[in-house]
């Protein structure tokens, strides 16, 4: 049971934004070493990951691993999932749990090997995996973010399938990339770069970028990046190859 008295607290997005992006872990990039250990480290710091078998830019708990573990290899998930140390959970969405999270129906004897999915219990809350912080279980601490002066709002209308540019603790930009397998490529459709982003002047993300755009290429199995005939300025900054 989570207590009913709720603490609020007051945090500046700065700090916020710095947190999160460490806790994730997403700054910095595929921090985590490679294979499958590092697959069930990320399980286990975030909890779960919505499963998606819909493979247009990749599919969903790839690219949330291919994110954070270095050199990332689909192959990897697919062998925790088939010796059974993950399990597909429905919570609010199909969703991978680390096999330590999945708890045995009361008094069932883990002696009697392999149960059902649907005979296991409900899979406990995972705020403290998703939130700010650590906290004692039972304990939620409501954050209010304090944030600058609103800017002007655009209206802006992204792509069907768009993956977000993450540089430091900073979303700047949306790309929208479509993975052709029978070509053996990555077609970037588009990029919307924020207002406040000129990508040639910020120092160190033209190699980030380039960096990033080459291990998404590994994820993909792609000996080649394409870009939109609109997209002249990123195809000469971000020259790409495998």
């Amino acid at each position: 049971m989570w207590s009913r008295s709720v603490t609020t607290m007051d945090v500046a997005a700065e700090a916020a934004r710095r947190f999160l992006v460490t806790r994730q872990p997403l700054a910095p990039a595929r921090s985590v070493e490679g294979g499958p250990d590092g697959v069930l480290e990320i399980f286990r710091r975030l909890g779960s990951i919505q499963f998606d078998p819909l493979s247009v830019a990749g599919r969903n708990h790839d690219l949330v691993l291919h994110a954070r573990v270095a050199g990332y290899d689909p192959a990897w998930c697919d062998a925790l999932y088939e010796r059974r140390e993950l399990f597909e959970v429905y919570n609010k969405g199909l969703s991978l749990y680390p096999h330590e999270r999945l708890p045995m129906v009361p008094g069932e004897p883990a002696a009697r090997g392999a149960a059902r999915a649907t005979a296991l219990r409900r899979i406990p809350a995972t705020v403290r995996s998703v939130g700010l912080g650590p906290r004692p279980p039972g304990i939620l601490v409501r954050l209010r973010l304090r944030v600058g002066a609103p800017r002007p709002a655009a209206k802006r209308r992204w792509g069907w399938y768009v993956l977000p540019i993450l540089f430091r603790d900073r979303v700047v930009g949306r790309i929208e990339p479509r993975i052709d397998r029978s070509e053996g490529s990555v077609r970037v459709l588009n990029l919307w770069w924020e207002v406040s982003c000129d990508p040639r002047r910020v120092e160190g993300f033209v190699d980030a970028m380039q960096a990033a755009l080459r291990a998404y290429l590994h994820l993909a199995s792609a000996g080649r990046l394409e870009w939109g005939p609109h997209l002249r300025m990123e195809r000469r900054l971000f020259l790409t190859r495998p």
